[in-house]
Protein backbone atom coordinates (compact mmCIF):
# COMPACT_ATOMS: atom_id res chain seq x y z
CA UNK A 1 0.00 0.00 0.00
CA UNK A 2 1.40 3.98 -0.91
CA UNK A 3 -0.55 7.17 0.38
CA UNK A 4 1.04 10.51 -1.74
CA UNK A 5 -0.56 13.02 0.84
CA UNK A 6 0.06 16.55 -1.07
CA UNK A 7 -0.72 19.93 0.69
CA UNK A 8 -2.71 22.05 -1.47
CA UNK A 9 -1.21 24.60 -3.58
CA UNK A 10 -0.94 28.46 -2.67
CA UNK A 11 -3.02 30.78 -2.06
CA UNK A 12 -4.11 34.83 -1.34
CA UNK A 13 -3.79 33.70 2.76
CA UNK A 14 -0.95 31.90 2.65
CA UNK A 15 0.90 34.25 0.66
CA UNK A 16 0.00 36.87 3.14
CA UNK A 17 1.44 34.51 6.08
CA UNK A 18 -2.25 33.81 7.36
CA UNK A 19 -3.85 30.15 8.10
CA UNK A 20 -6.94 29.40 6.55
CA UNK A 21 -9.04 26.85 8.64
CA UNK A 22 -12.13 25.86 7.70
CA UNK A 23 -12.43 28.79 4.89
CA UNK A 24 -12.80 27.97 1.30
CA UNK A 25 -10.01 30.32 -0.40
CA UNK A 26 -9.24 29.58 -4.24
CA UNK A 27 -5.65 29.13 -5.22
CA UNK A 28 -3.83 31.66 -6.69
CA UNK A 29 -2.85 31.76 -10.50
CA UNK A 30 0.70 30.85 -9.27
CA UNK A 31 -0.73 28.50 -7.13
CA UNK A 32 -2.08 26.79 -10.06
CA UNK A 33 1.39 26.91 -11.77
CA UNK A 34 2.59 25.51 -9.14
CA UNK A 35 0.35 22.24 -8.81
CA UNK A 36 0.51 22.11 -12.90
CA UNK A 37 4.13 21.66 -12.53
CA UNK A 38 3.77 19.42 -9.69
CA UNK A 39 1.57 17.33 -11.05
CA UNK A 40 3.79 16.35 -13.71
CA UNK A 41 5.92 13.89 -11.02
CA UNK A 42 2.87 12.24 -10.00
CA UNK A 43 1.40 11.10 -13.55
CA UNK A 44 4.19 8.67 -13.58
CA UNK A 45 2.82 7.30 -10.36
CA UNK A 46 0.48 4.71 -10.57
CA UNK A 47 -2.23 6.01 -8.60
CA UNK A 48 -6.10 4.53 -8.52
CA UNK A 49 -7.75 7.14 -6.83
CA UNK A 50 -7.61 10.63 -5.49
CA UNK A 51 -9.39 11.66 -2.50
CA UNK A 52 -9.72 15.12 -1.19
CA UNK A 53 -11.04 17.92 0.72
CA UNK A 54 -14.05 19.57 0.32
CA UNK A 55 -12.56 22.84 0.29
CA UNK A 56 -11.79 24.71 -2.62
CA UNK A 57 -7.92 25.32 -2.51
CA UNK A 58 -7.61 21.68 -2.16
CA UNK A 59 -10.01 21.00 -4.93
CA UNK A 60 -8.99 22.93 -7.39
CA UNK A 61 -5.22 20.84 -6.66
CA UNK A 62 -7.28 17.41 -7.19
CA UNK A 63 -8.78 18.68 -10.29
CA UNK A 64 -5.53 19.91 -11.64
CA UNK A 65 -3.58 16.97 -10.85
CA UNK A 66 -6.57 14.51 -12.46
CA UNK A 67 -6.39 17.06 -15.11
CA UNK A 68 -2.45 16.20 -15.98
CA UNK A 69 -2.81 12.39 -15.52
CA UNK A 70 -5.73 12.27 -18.10
CA UNK A 71 -3.67 14.07 -20.64
CA UNK A 72 -0.80 11.71 -19.76
CA UNK A 73 -3.18 8.80 -20.15
CA UNK A 74 -4.54 9.87 -23.50
CA UNK A 75 -0.88 10.13 -24.87
CA UNK A 76 -0.06 6.55 -23.71
CA UNK A 77 -3.19 5.16 -25.24
CA UNK A 78 -2.48 7.20 -28.68
CA UNK A 79 1.26 5.97 -28.49
CA UNK A 80 0.81 2.40 -27.56
CA UNK A 81 1.12 -0.14 -30.25
CA UNK A 82 -2.71 -2.55 -30.52
CA UNK A 83 -1.55 -5.86 -29.60
CA UNK A 84 -3.50 -8.75 -31.82
CA UNK A 85 -2.92 -12.01 -29.68
CA UNK A 86 -3.32 -10.31 -25.88
CA UNK A 87 -5.02 -7.61 -24.73
CA UNK A 88 -2.48 -5.69 -22.01
CA UNK A 89 -4.50 -4.42 -18.62
CA UNK A 90 -3.54 -0.67 -18.54
CA UNK A 91 -5.13 2.21 -16.27
CA UNK A 92 -7.20 4.12 -18.00
CA UNK A 93 -7.89 7.73 -17.19
CA UNK A 94 -11.70 6.79 -16.89
CA UNK A 95 -10.92 4.81 -14.40
CA UNK A 96 -8.83 7.17 -11.98
CA UNK A 97 -11.50 8.16 -9.49
CA UNK A 98 -11.92 11.23 -7.91
CA UNK A 99 -13.46 11.25 -4.65
CA UNK A 100 -14.52 13.91 -1.85
CA UNK A 101 -13.66 13.27 2.09
CA UNK A 102 -14.72 15.94 4.76
CA UNK A 103 -12.61 13.93 7.11
CA UNK A 104 -9.57 14.90 5.84
CA UNK A 105 -10.49 19.05 5.50
CA UNK A 106 -8.57 21.04 7.50
CA UNK A 107 -8.87 21.55 11.46
CA UNK A 108 -11.05 23.73 12.70
CA UNK A 109 -9.48 26.61 14.65
CA UNK A 110 -12.21 28.70 14.97
CA UNK A 111 -11.82 32.45 15.80
CA UNK A 112 -8.37 32.17 15.35
CA UNK A 113 -8.54 31.40 11.02
CA UNK A 114 -7.83 34.52 8.78
CA UNK A 115 -4.88 35.63 11.58
CA UNK A 116 -1.10 35.29 11.14
CA UNK A 117 0.55 31.90 11.46
CA UNK A 118 2.89 33.77 14.49
CA UNK A 119 -0.45 34.36 16.37
CA UNK A 120 -1.60 30.85 15.84
CA UNK A 121 1.28 29.59 16.85
CA UNK A 122 1.59 31.43 19.84
CA UNK A 123 -2.15 30.27 20.96
CA UNK A 124 -1.80 26.76 20.07
CA UNK A 125 1.34 25.99 21.89
CA UNK A 126 -0.96 25.76 25.01
CA UNK A 127 -2.60 23.60 24.17
CA UNK A 128 -4.10 22.77 27.40
CA UNK A 129 -5.82 25.96 27.56
CA UNK A 130 -6.95 26.09 24.17
CA UNK A 131 -10.08 28.40 23.32
CA UNK A 132 -13.36 26.09 22.70
CA UNK A 133 -14.01 26.73 19.18
CA UNK A 134 -10.81 25.28 18.63
CA UNK A 135 -10.44 21.75 17.44
CA UNK A 136 -8.00 19.14 19.46
CA UNK A 137 -5.36 17.61 17.57
CA UNK A 138 -6.58 14.49 18.86
CA UNK A 139 -10.02 14.89 16.97
CA UNK A 140 -8.29 15.69 13.65
CA UNK A 141 -5.96 12.01 13.90
CA UNK A 142 -9.19 10.30 14.53
CA UNK A 143 -10.80 11.80 11.62
CA UNK A 144 -7.49 11.20 9.43
CA UNK A 145 -7.89 7.54 10.61
CA UNK A 146 -11.19 6.74 10.02
CA UNK A 147 -10.64 8.42 6.39
CA UNK A 148 -6.91 5.95 5.98
CA UNK A 149 -8.40 2.88 7.17
CA UNK A 150 -11.77 2.96 4.66
CA UNK A 151 -9.51 4.27 1.62
CA UNK A 152 -6.95 1.76 2.35
CA UNK A 153 -9.31 -1.14 2.36
CA UNK A 154 -10.27 0.02 -1.52
CA UNK A 155 -7.17 0.65 -2.75
CA UNK A 156 -3.60 0.70 -3.23
CA UNK A 157 -2.70 3.47 -4.26
CA UNK A 158 -4.22 6.78 -3.86
CA UNK A 159 -3.29 10.32 -3.52
CA UNK A 160 -5.26 12.43 -0.68
CA UNK A 161 -5.06 16.37 -1.38
CA UNK A 162 -5.22 17.88 1.62
CA UNK A 163 -4.27 20.64 4.62
CA UNK A 164 -1.44 21.42 7.11
CA UNK A 165 -3.08 19.33 10.03
CA UNK A 166 -4.08 16.19 7.82
CA UNK A 167 -0.50 15.46 7.25
CA UNK A 168 0.37 15.95 10.80
CA UNK A 169 -2.17 14.23 11.92
CA UNK A 170 -1.44 11.48 9.46
CA UNK A 171 1.89 10.95 10.58
CA UNK A 172 1.37 11.30 14.85
CA UNK A 173 -1.26 8.90 14.22
CA UNK A 174 0.81 6.14 12.07
CA UNK A 175 3.74 6.83 13.00
CA UNK A 176 3.11 7.32 17.20
CA UNK A 177 4.85 10.75 17.29
CA UNK A 178 3.79 13.29 19.33
CA UNK A 179 2.50 16.76 17.98
CA UNK A 180 5.47 18.12 19.56
CA UNK A 181 7.80 16.59 17.57
CA UNK A 182 6.37 17.57 14.27
CA UNK A 183 7.51 21.14 14.60
CA UNK A 184 10.79 20.08 12.48
CA UNK A 185 8.85 17.97 9.53
CA UNK A 186 7.29 20.50 7.33
CA UNK A 187 5.67 19.96 3.34
CA UNK A 188 5.74 22.92 1.51
CA UNK A 189 2.50 24.21 -0.63
CA UNK A 190 2.16 21.59 -3.51
CA UNK A 191 4.52 19.46 -2.14
CA UNK A 192 3.83 15.58 -1.01
CA UNK A 193 5.17 12.64 1.20
CA UNK A 194 4.88 8.54 0.93
CA UNK A 195 3.61 6.68 3.55
CA UNK A 196 4.15 3.45 1.83
CA UNK A 197 3.25 -0.14 3.66
CA UNK A 198 5.95 -3.15 3.29
CA UNK A 199 5.45 -5.89 4.74
CA UNK A 200 5.19 -5.32 8.35
CA UNK A 201 6.60 -1.78 8.37
CA UNK A 202 5.72 1.72 7.41
CA UNK A 203 7.69 3.87 5.92
CA UNK A 204 7.45 7.75 5.91
CA UNK A 205 9.28 9.30 2.60
CA UNK A 206 9.61 12.46 1.02
CA UNK A 207 8.30 13.49 -2.23
CA UNK A 208 12.33 12.50 -3.15
CA UNK A 209 12.31 8.90 -1.59
CA UNK A 210 14.24 9.55 1.25
CA UNK A 211 13.40 7.68 4.11
CA UNK A 212 12.55 9.71 7.09
CA UNK A 213 10.57 7.50 9.64
CA UNK A 214 9.92 3.74 10.06
CA UNK A 215 7.22 2.18 12.12
CA UNK A 216 5.81 -1.27 12.56
CA UNK A 217 2.55 -1.42 11.20
CA UNK A 218 -0.30 -1.97 13.79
Amino acid sequence: MRLYLIRHGPTQESDAGKVHGRSSTPLTREGRENIRKRAKDLVQLQIEAIITSPKRRAMETAQIILAEIKIKNEKTKKNKKPKKKKKEKILEESQLELFTDRRITERDLGALAGQSKKIVKKVLRHSSHLPEDIEERVIVQRRFRRSYLNWSERFENFLMVTHSSIYKAAIAELFGIHSGELAGFHLAYGDYCIIERLGDFLYLKSSKGTELRKTRAV
